[in-house]
């Protein structure tokens, strides 16, 4: 144990006197003594505090030895490890301090020394040559009724770099609003170096109806005061808290003024202009000391009394002081160990013994979950439900599951990991961000062009996984036959679009259409295939002598066309009607040389039936008046009917027209037309509406 007896004088200016005495692990009484200008000693490492904590001195030096003295606060030959002390240079009347070396190359006179071993600090001070000069230093109220200015010392001159204390002070019906001139502060009271003539004006202005002002004043180096809240004036009636707090040294004794209590927090009711003092008086017994620790170092910051502490710090004896942890970024703070168990992050500490106290912090990571689409589904979290980010400990085993939504389908994680399951547990060791991916099941819908040409399956809309493929059959009624699939509305990808019998796979809801066409070849013929790349339609051909026919009429949508009697199931079965003009451009557009047959070229045709329709006509399609057929040469000609220039639509059953390319007149072609026993030739109006045959050589 360590007995100190301090023997103080008046604070002005003087030393304080120590004389400790220290019981060694030997025994041996050690006597600490005192100087005028410094106090040290040599380092001791075999000496432990209570906390078994190595013992550091510190000794500090002045040079030159009549320059200057040194304090430190808290006041002692040795300090436990990590102890933060404040040490100040004060220069001798006649001298300056120019800066500290050994232990610091600091040149300001007061610095904060971390007692990581014994150290040596010299407070290096020059002469200084004392200007003969004087300074007038002039303070003025503004507006003079406002209030009054003082000067601590008084006089009409000042020496150069002397101080001066100002002090304002406002009267009843004014508050200050702060200073002008030679200093901005806002303070009641500043000090001011006289190195020049120096004007000062405090700002007053007339308090506001039903403001009161709350003038509190204390000596700074004893300790400070605080008011909640702070204004400059206040409304009749406000409360304000006014809290005192004494320096290390120092202890708060009371309030004079607008309260006599002794308790180091007031309450003051602003129903008149008021002023208080707060009174503070040195403590002589020895200061004790908080060490704090942060566990991790990088966790965060732990504030005593609102002040960021690095190590240790002293208090009075019995102080009560308020600790608070704050994590940094990355970490949560746990509780704490020592002097207190507790674990919420702010206690208070009652300060009668040393004391040590450990902040523990715990690393965290962010888990960013991130679902796409949203509507796919749930993300749960440790098999808590997650909709964004999540703190992890850092080093724990985090385990998350993906649920699908009705009609989604989950694919797999992407992001820090990738995985195909929907549950996965791993260790965060960083901040981590996952996508879970889901898809969308689609519904297909599958239609009929023709009701009565076949049957289509599946028969009802149904569900699929977008990646599955769904099987789909057309089966063709009797007298037709399956052309091929379509895409309605919707995305998807056909195996085999000209197969009755494929597959599927759908990339959105979508409605697909089979269609079929009315069978009216010769089934002992052999037909070629033309397929039309302007809109991929499939046409039987026939070779008939030297040329190649299509042995079904164009159904290819262009201007200047039309189904009859705008149908488009008869489009489905006879192709489309054109004029003139549209039917030419309609078989050079397509590639292979194809083109629109001459009247030469059916003359020709003619020529191979013998002149008659039987040949040419498909045995199913035509009215019974039409006759009968044989088809046999395969050209499967249907009854298509005709277009007037007037939209009349007429003959279709047992009648068709096309069109040759060969003019006749302006304004009228050559064609060709079968009824029930003849191939007749046509010569029509340009603008009629007939059918559409394209051969090639």
């Amino acid at each position: 144990m360590t007995k100190s007896v301090h023997c103080e004088k008046k604070r002005i200016g003087k030393r304080i006197c120590v004389i400790a005495f220290c019981v060694a692990v030997t025994a041996a009484l050690v006597i600490l003594g005192c100087g005028d200008k410094g106090t040290g000693s040599g380092s001791d490492d075999d000496l432990l505090d209570r906390f078994g904590r190595p013992m550091y001195a510190l000794t500090t030096n002045v040079s030159p030895e009549d320059g200057g003295r040194v304090e430190r606060s808290p006041d002692s030959t040795r300090y436990p490890q990590d102890t933060e002390v404040t040490v100040t240079a004060i220069p001798e009347d006649g001298y300056e301090f120019i800066g500290w070396s050994g232990a610091s190359m600091e040149t300001t006179p007061a610095i904060v020394i971390t007692m990581s071993d014994s150290l040596t600090l010299i407070a290096n001070f020059q002469l200084i040559t004392i200007s003969d000069e004087r300074y007038s230093l002039t303070v003025t109220p503004n507006p003079t009724a406002g209030g009054t200015v003082s000067r601590e010392p008084d006089s009409t001159d000042y020496a150069h770099g002397a101080q001066v204390t100002a002090t304002a002070k406002p009267n009843s019906g004014f508050r200050f609003l702060g200073w002008s001139g030679a200093s901005m502060s806002t303070e009641y009271s500043i000090t001011v170096t006289m190195n020049s003539n120096l004007a000062l004006i405090a700002g007053f202005e007339p308090i506001p109806p039903n403001h009161y002002t709350l003038f509190v004043e204390w000596e700074p180096t004893e300790g400070f005061v605080t008011r909640s809240p702070a204004a400059a004036s206040y409304i009749s009636g406000t409360q304000v808290n006014v809290t005192a707090t004494a320096n290390p040294g120092y202890t708060f004794v009371g309030w004079s003024g607008a309260s006599n209590s002794t308790n180091a927090t007031v309450t003051i009711t602003m129903d008149d202009d008021k002023e208080l003092a707060a009174l503070f008086e040195p403590v002589d017994d020895i200061l004790h000391t908080l060490t704090v620790v942060k566990n991790p170092a990088a966790g965060g910051t732990v504030f005593v009394n609102n002040i960021a502490s690095t190590g240790v710090t002293a208090h009075n004896p019995d102080a009560q002081i308020t600790v608070r942890a704050e994590a940094a970024p990355g970490y949560k703070f746990t509780g704490w160990q020592g002097a207190s168990t507790s674990e919420d992050a702010e206690i208070t500490l009652n300060m009668e013994d040393d004391l040590m106290l450990t902040a523990n912090f715990q690393q965290i990571y962010i888990l960013t979950i991130n679902r796409d689409p949203v509507a796919g589904g749930t993300v749960f979290v440790n098999d808590i439900e997650s909709i964004g980010t999540t703190t992890h400990d850092a080093g724990t085993q985090t385990t998350l599951r993906a649920e699908a939504a009705p009609g989604y389908k989950f694919t797999g994680w992407t992001g820090a990991l990738t995985s195909t399951n929907t549950e996965i547990t791993f260790t965060m060791s960083s901040n981590q961000t996952l996508i879970a991916n889901f898809k969308q099941n689609f519904t297909l819908t599958v239609n009929r062009n023709l009701t009565f040409g076949g049957t289509v399956t599946p028969t009802s809309v149904t569900s699929y996984d977008f990646d599955t493929p769904a099987n789909i059959t057309a089966t063709p009624a009797s007298d037709y036959r399956f052309s091929n699939w379509v895409i309605t509305s919707g995305q998807a990808q056909f195996a085999d679009a000209y197969s009755a019998i494929t597959t599927v796979t759908l990339s959105s809801n979508t409605t697909i259409t089979a269609n079929f066409k009315f069978n009216y070849f010769n089934p002992e013929m052999t037909y070629g295939l033309l397929i039309d790349e302007r809109d991929d339609q499939r046409y039987h051909t026939i070779k008939i002598g030297t040329q190649t026919w299509m042995a079904e009429n164009l159904n290819y949508t262009t201007a200047d066309s039309w189904c009859y009697d705008d149908s488009t199931s008869n489009c489905e079965i006879y192709g489309r009607l054109y004029t003139w003009d549209a039917a030419i451009n309609a078989c050079q557009e397509l590639s292979g040389g194809w083109r629109l047959p001459t009247n030469a070229d059916w003359d020709n045709l003619a020529s191979s039936a013998d002149g008659s329709s039987i040949a040419l006509k498909s045995t199913k399609g035509w009215d019974i008046i039409s006759g009968t057929s044989t088809n046999e040469s395969g050209f499967s000609a249907l009854p298509g009917g005709q277009r007037h220039p007037l939209g009349i639509f007429s003959t279709i059953g047992y009648q068709v027209g096309w069109w040759s390319a060969t003019e006749f007149l302006s304004g009228e072609v050559f064609g060709r037309s079968l009824d029930a026993l003849n191939v007749l030739n046509l010569l029509g109006n340009k603008n009629n509406g007939y059918s559409v045959r394209c051969v090639k050589d």
